[in-house]
């Protein structure tokens, strides 16, 4: 466990909320405790919201004009990840952006998902990139190498990119057009959720 987490959760809680762009986040019960050598927690959203899924699973959709800005963080070498530097929100690419943390259950439960969404869509075309709080090095390699992930991966030690999206949860999914706006949606944790939206997304390229 890094040892700089009850400082980063603090901070995590003034980053403000959006929580209607949470997935059902970090918040104990069944999904808080899966298989795996990464240490689960209890209530794990202490960002400071619970996930605001629809009562029937479905994607609610918001478009906001996107920020501009492009915004690269540090990866994690590790399988699927290369050394170096990644870019959230690519021009001219749909963009998919994981937020997790290596504690959080249900982020452990929904990496088979996402690693069928990178094997689904055609990395040119769609943009994936999972992005984590915590600024353990050694626990974010491990977690990548356990649960097999197969596309970048980056730390957010600063919460230059939690801040900025406001994310309030763990797991948390966003989804950017190819100029940049965001389409916004809750729901987003399965195969099935995640890839008609994205093909939604590329039919407005």
């Amino acid at each position: 466990m890094p040892s700089d987490r009850p400082t980063r959760r603090r901070l995590l809680r003034t980053a403000g909320g959006a929580a209607a762009f949470a997935l059902a986040g970090c918040s104990g019960g069944d999904d808080a405790t899966t298989d795996g050598p990464a240490t689960d927690q209890s209530a794990t959203d202490a960002p400071g919201a619970a996930g605001t899924d629809r009562p029937d699973g479905g994607a609610a959709r918001t478009s906001t004009p996107g920020d501009r800005d492009a915004l690269a963080l540090p990866t994690v070498e590790a399988a699927g990840s290369p050394d170096g530097e990644v870019s959230l929100r690519p021009d001219g690419k749909v963009s998919f952006v994981n937020f997790f943390a290596t504690w959080c259950g249900p982020c452990k439960k929904e990496m088979p998902d996402l690693r069928e969404v990178r094997a689904a869509f055609d990395a040119d075309r769609v943009h994936m990139v999972s992005v984590t709080p915590e600024s353990d090095e050694a626990a974010v390699r491990q977690f990548w190498r356990t649960y097999e992930g197969t596309w970048p991966v980056a730390m957010d030690a600063d919460l230059r990119a939690t801040s900025r999206w406001g994310v309030s949860a763990y797991p948390t999914n966003k989804l950017f057009d190819a100029e940049g706006n965001e389409l916004s949606y809750t729901g987003l944790r399965h195969y099935e959720d995640i890839a008609p939206a994205i093909e939604s997304a590329l039919d407005g390229e």
